[in-house]
């Protein structure tokens, strides 16, 4: 965090009162005499500024080397002239470096009564230490001894020394009080303690020309800011690192990232911050904090987020803008906090996007406070909750041509240029790229265009990649119309060649354009053509432009500088990629808002405005009700009481405010009847509930929520200003579904986040790899419309794979009397082309052979045919029938005869079809039957489908079995575990699972070849016993890559998942073992549960998408759905696919402030 303030050095210093203070120095032969004789000048120095006295202050030397050296005690001069004589005739001893030895040296001989310490008056101890490099000996033990012996201990270098030696300034109050005040910040930390003797932590003062603490009333305010901002973080070195820069006309490090371990240190520390005078100079402080501070040398770890607070109450004198972007470029998210006379402009040019969530503004010093809890909530939730990534969405959109309009006109730099090109790249690893999947072109554009390549250039992310890398910036006007018509023959073309797949384009410019009336015409021809146009503007580009060539407000983005076009990647990926991943996605969706009286209306109208955004985002197949809660609850509209959008949007203008208190939890209780089939509610879809509310509610909200969840309701909230985080974690039960936004505006970035958030009803994402072959009834019992039905279930299957020729194919197989292949797995390579196909399918007439039709679909599994049994892919046969088999004796045989071949049998049986008969298709495996009253039901099949469709992978569970696990939680843990096991197709061909137990040590249960039956996997791990011990994850990482061998039944080309499952951190370290987890193709998921570090679920897991934490082993099903969507992805053969994730959990924190 980085806080900057301005100061001028118009203050008065406070008279110390009593200490002792024993300085140390390093009398080694590196020093040197010259050297030596400046220590001697600056202790004099010191020495002048302070009230020497038997009843004041008291000094004592100790001089080190090899061995230390008693100087004078503290008892040995009571006035001022005897000790400047004493330090004036202290002789240079040279020899190495044992600053350990002489801290314990110090603590033997000086801090004790006889030696003239007054400790047990309560008088202050202070040791500083003045050295020229690293001690030959260990000092962090002898500090720790000083420490809980009551000692503060300061520290400074030679260099500095040198720095005080070499200026102008005499040695004169105010110009160098480090240790007056250093005393007097002692002094009032024990009257806030009550006059309890603090044991101060080791902290390093770094002696700076200028220093003084405690400076004028308004640094204390700052300094009190700072203290209640980091009182609310989790401060550790394996969580919060905090770092302090302070900076007026140069910059300095009070604390780097590494410096301090635990909160109480830091906060002591903070309490006797220095405050410097002298003007100010931001842009230096920020290249500073980058280049000196944000290392790893320093404390910076890999994959952490760093973030830095800005505070100031001036202009810079130096140029901010600059030195800001290259901050936030190495990856810095940047918070500014403006004071006073703060220049707002350069507030907004530190500041990270978007503003109104990275930028503060108070008037005077005295209310900095009132900013805590909102920056908190900020910085500490906002970002550390794990965002909802693009990736859900845009795995979904398999089939899509996407071109880029690329502005490289003059306004633009090439370091701008290249964060442009590093905005599109982005995009090339969120899409199955192919020539029959996504696409993508891109034209860039000046006072002329330039096709760089079109859509049927380049078939994957790398070649598009290096393709972008080699675009030459050129430079000329803004000719934004021209190049919207000179892409209207490249998407006519497009339409040509791939009829019915979407068409996108993204405009990415910086200006004006030179001729605006240009600009509408083309704009709206190609959004005629069916384009769905994107614009997206930088710095000096005008929003209404913008507007004008997207046609739609939420598809016009905008950020202030170059560098800032990362953070909008995901919200354009959302509003690109949502249609797709809610498409065929049925929920029963009830809002509850607060309408209690500490809501104003301005901000109740932004509440309804953004419930219409997400209505009008959503499908059909959607339903939505509307309570409102106060004191009372208000029903608006029941889940079954429009069908359509207008009606609902209608009915959210109407409502009306009602006012009163917040009582949450009475209206969670009211409104869960509302799910309920007599109320409105669905059978067999998803449920879900979003609770917004501004207040800390006024009853329990635990256990209503704990009861609506238990109803398998998922509940999303939202808390706004002053809304309590902790009831919203009760509400949700797991904190990726809270959101705490800042103020009722940032509703506004919410949306289509929770929009993806509500789009997510599979259990399993989409099938990647396998060769599915229908085989339809389409005998004389079925009629038109139920045939529809049966194509629309088949379209909704197709829809959850992604097709492509070395991905899932398709082929369908039409019976009757007699059997007729319609297409077979080698004709289609797009998904397009199987749903055209599968839309122009007849239903036909005569009697249900379908014993026959099993024979006949074998022969088409074959590789003549386009299977790929020699490859390994799994096949599948889709059986869909309404009746009772005409030849009955035969099915037996002929599905027996496909599973022999390795061909899995899925039954679907509708209306009258005999539920025996799927049985035995099925092979008796009652998870590959199904069955269903209407064909209109087919459709509720198809979350069941997916789960035996979802292809081959391998999982081992890793559970935690140490003594700090109760035998409650860990029957918790392998129920959870064995409900993991059950949302996957377990079977030779499909799901191989394996689990071990660790403490200690590890302990295998069975490997990935002993089961290959659900029921025989979830036995063995309710069966499981705890044996107790200590939590060495690393040890078990080590040794879990046996499971992995081909000797214990892995296999490879499949996907490899660990899934771990932890209440404590590690004994041993775990980073390099998992990274060797890892680079053998194993992703790892990292669980945690309770009071888990952070970072160490991430080196576990290696990517923040597969960290989980929840509160409590009760909490565990809440993960379970998004948990196994990751694990059972199946990878296309080309390698793995790239995601966009941010892990705010833990993050480095740099303060650096003006002073």
């Amino acid at each position: 965090l980085i806080l900057m303030l301005d100061h001028n050095d118009n203050f008065m210093c406070e008279n110390a009162n009593m200490a002792d203070i024993v300085f140390l120095v390093d009398g080694s032969t590196s020093i040197g005499p010259s050297s030596f004789q400046e220590v001697r000048n600056f202790l004099s120095g010191v020495i002048e500024a302070f009230d020497i006295g038997f009843d004041r202050v008291r000094i004592g030397l100790a001089q080190y080397s090899d061995e230390p050296h008693q100087e004078f005690l503290l008892k040995d001069h009571t006035d001022k002239s005897s000790l400047l004589t004493a330090v004036e005739n202290v002789p240079y001893r040279t020899g190495n470096t044992f600053t350990g030895k002489a801290m314990d040296f110090l603590l033997e001989q000086y801090f004790i009564e006889d030696a003239g310490s007054r400790a047990s008056q309560r008088v202050p101890q202070m040791a500083v230490i003045i050295t020229d490099g690293d001690s030959a000996d260990d000092v962090k033990e002898p500090a720790r001894r000083l420490r809980h012996h009551g000692v503060i201990v300061a520290g400074a270098s030679m260099a500095e020394i040198d720095l005080l030696a070499s200026a102008t300034l005499a040695f004169d109050s105010p110009r160098v009080l480090l240790l007056k005040d250093f005393i007097l910040a002692k002094k009032q930390l024990e009257t806030t303690t009550k006059g309890e003797i603090i044991k101060c932590q080791f902290v390093v003062i770094k002696v700076k020309p200028h220093v003084v603490f405690m400076g004028t009333p308004n640094f204390r305010l700052v300094r009190s800011f700072l203290h209640s901002v980091v009182s609310g973080l989790d401060v550790g070195l394996q969580k919060v690192r905090v770092g302090i820069v302070v900076f007026h006309d140069t910059p300095s490090a009070q604390t780097y990232l590494d410096t301090f371990d635990n909160k109480t240190d830091i906060l002591q520390f903070i309490n006797i911050l220095p405050y410097r005078g002298g003007g100010t100079k931001t842009g230096a402080a920020l290249d500073f904090t980058r280049t000196q501070v944000f290392i790893k040398q320093r404390g910076r770890r890999k994959d952490v987020q760093q973030v830095a607070v800005v505070i100031t109450d001036g202009q810079s004198q130096d140029d901010v803008s600059r030195a800001a972007a290259d901050l936030r470029r190495a990856g810095v998210t940047i918070y500014t906090v403006g004071v006073a006379g703060a220049n707002k402009t350069q507030l907004l040019q530190m500041a990270s996007e978007p503003p109104h969530t990275h930028v503060f503004n108070v008037d005077s010093f005295d209310k900095l406070k009132g900013l805590t809890q909102s920056l908190q909530k900020t910085m500490c939730t906002n970002i550390k909750r794990k965002q909802i990534t693009d990736k859900t969405a845009c795995k979904q959109k398999d089939e899509a041509d996407i071109y880029f309009l690329l502005d490289n006109s003059g306004s633009i730099q090439p370091q701008d240029f290249d964060d442009m090109k590093a905005f599109i790249i982005e995009f090339f690893h969120k899409f199955h790229i192919g020539p029959q999947l996504v696409r993508m072109g891109l034209v860039k554009f000046a006072s002329s265009q330039d096709l760089e390549f079109d859509l049927a250039k380049y078939s994957d992310a790398n070649q598009l990649e290096n393709a972008v890398q080699r675009i030459i910036l050129k430079g000329g006007g803004t000719e934004t119309g021209d190049a919207l018509q000179f892409m209207e023959p490249l998407f006519k073309t497009a339409m040509e060649t791939r009829p019915g797949v979407p068409k996108h384009l993204i405009v990415l410019t910086d200006g004006n354009s030179t001729q605006p009336k240009r600009v509408p015409a083309p704009a709206e021809r190609l959004r005629a053509m069916g384009v769905k146009v994107f614009a997206v503007g930088v710095k000096d580009a005008n929003e209404e432009e913008l507007e004008v060539i997207a046609g739609d407000r939420k598809r016009t983005f905008f950020v202030r500088n170059f560098d800032a076009l990362k953070t909008i990647t995901d919200r354009v990926l959302t509003e690109v990629c949502t249609p797709d991943v809610c498409k065929d996605v049925q929920s029963d969706i009830l809002f509850l808002t607060d309408s209690s009286g500490s809501i104003v209306s301005e901000d109740f109208q932004k509440m309804k405005d953004f419930m219409k955004s997400i209505v009008s985002s959503m499908t059909n197949e959607m339903h939505f009700g509307v309570m409102q809660f106060s004191t009372n609850t208000k029903l608006e509209f029941q889940l079954d009481q429009y069908s359509s959008k207008n009606d609902m949007l209608r009915a959210i203008d109407d409502m009306r405010q009602v006012g009163g208190g917040t009582l949450l939890g009475a209206a969670i209780t009211e409104v869960s009847q509302y799910f309920n089939l007599n109320r409105g509610g669905r059978d067999g879809v998803g449920k879900k509930l979003i609770v917004m509310t501004d207040a800390e509610s006024q009853d329990e909200v635990l256990g209503p929520a704990e009861v609506l969840r238990d109803k398998d309701v998922t509940v999303y909230a939202i808390g706004v200003e002053n809304a309590n985080t902790t009831q919203l974690l009760e509400v949700c039960g797991s904190s990726e579904n809270v959101f705490n936004q800042r103020n009722f505006d940032e509703l506004k970035d919410l949306e289509s986040k929770l929009t993806l958030k509500l789009c997510e009803p599979r259990d399993c994402k989409k099938t990647k790899l396998a060769d599915i072959i229908f085989l339809v009834d389409s005998s004389s019992t079925i009629d038109a419309r139920e045939f529809k039905s049966m194509q629309r279930f088949m379209a909704s299957v197709v829809n959850l794979t992604t097709v492509g020729s070395n991905l899932t194919r398709f082929g369908l197989i039409r019976y009757a009397d007699k059997a007729k292949s319609i297409f077979a797995l080698r004709d289609y390579n797009s998904k397009q082309e199987v749903l055209q196909a599968i839309a122009n399918l007849v239903d036909g007439v005569g009697n249900t052979y379908t014993g026959a039709a099993l024979s006949y679909s074998l022969t088409y599994f074959g590789a003549q045919h386009g299977g790929r049994k020699a490859l390994n892919v799994p096949q599948i046969l889709m059986v869909i029938t309404d009746g009772d088999a005409t030849d009955p004796d035969k099915l037996k045989q002929s599905s027996d005869d496909l599973r022999n071949n390795g061909v899995t049998v899925i039954s679907v049986g509708v209306a009258g079809a005999n539920r025996e008969q799927l049985a035995t298709m099925a092979g008796d495996d009652p998870s590959k039957s199904f069955y269903v009253d209407t064909f209109e039901g087919l459709e509720t099949l198809i979350k069941k489908i997916t789960k035996v469709i979802s292809g081959r992978c391998e999982l081992v569970l890793l559970l935690d079995q140490s003594e700090s696990i109760k035998e409650i939680n860990y029957r918790m843990m392998k129920n959870f575990s064995a409900d993991v096991v059950n949302n996957f197709e377990i079977s030779e061909k499909f799901v191989h699972v394996g689990a071990a137990r660790f403490s200690d040590s590890l302990l295998p249960e069975f490997y990935l070849n002993k089961y290959f039956r659900r029921q025989e996997i979830t036995s063995h791990i309710l069966d499981m016993k705890k044996k107790g011990g200590f939590t060495y994850i690393g040890r078990a990482l080590e040794s879990i890559v046996e499971f992995f061998t081909p000797a214990h039944g892995s296999h490879s080309g499949i996907t490899k998942n660990l899934l771990m499952i932890t209440d404590g951190e590690s004994e041993d370290e775990v980073e390099e073992k998992a990274d060797r987890l890892r680079k053998l193709g194993i992703d790892v998921f990292a669980v945690g549960v309770g009071d888990v570090h952070d970072l160490e679920l991430l080196q576990i897991a290696g990517t923040p998408e597969r960290v989980y934490k929840v509160p409590n082993f009760k909490a565990l099903p809440l993960i379970k759905k998004g948990l196994v969507d990751k694990m059972c992805k199946i990878e296309p053969p080309d390698g793995e696919l790239k995601s966009l994730s941010c892990f705010p959990n833990i993050y480095d924190c740099v303060y650096d402030f003006q002073s």
